[in-house]
């Protein structure tokens, strides 16, 4: 598999997934943006997350970031405090609303996986995205 062929089956499963979670969204009626999503999404990979770390990871300005968790902090979906450690950063964690919300997508993500044929990620695809995984 070349290059051109390991992007495209990249930017085909992101679309199929970023499909599954709007499909989510809508059936959920949660007053959520695909962004707001995933960034509630990358929050539940870790205990503690610096809202630094969260605007690299998802390639945006940390003043988006910051709008976002503005916004996912009213809803009762995150919450924020102050690095004990460096008092400039700010931690972000889920609220019991936010994993509920990460429980429910991960289930929905999960169940749409699994109604995938067998041949959708081959063992060549899945070991260069594991390999793209560590390096990230």
């Amino acid at each position: 598999m070349n290059y051109l062929e390991l992007s495209t089956a990249i930017l085909l499963i992101n679309r199929q997934i970023e499909g599954q979670l709007s499909l989510f969204l809508q059936q959920k009626k949660l007053p959520l943006t695909l962004p707001e999503l995933n960034l509630i999404l990358l929050v539940g990979q870790t205990a503690t997350v610096n809202q630094h770390t969260i605007a690299q990871k998802m390639l945006l300005a940390d003043d988006e970031i910051t709008r976002m968790v503005r916004k996912l902090i009213k809803l009762a979906y995150l919450t924020r405090e102050q690095d004990t450690v460096d008092h400039r950063k700010k931690l972000l964690n889920l609220s019991t609303n936010g994993q509920k919300i990460l429980v429910a997508a991960q289930r929905k993500l999960q169940d749409w996986w699994q109604q995938q044929p067998a041949n959708l990620l081959n063992e060549e695809l899945a070991a260069k995205l594991k390999l793209l995984a560590k390096n990230d």
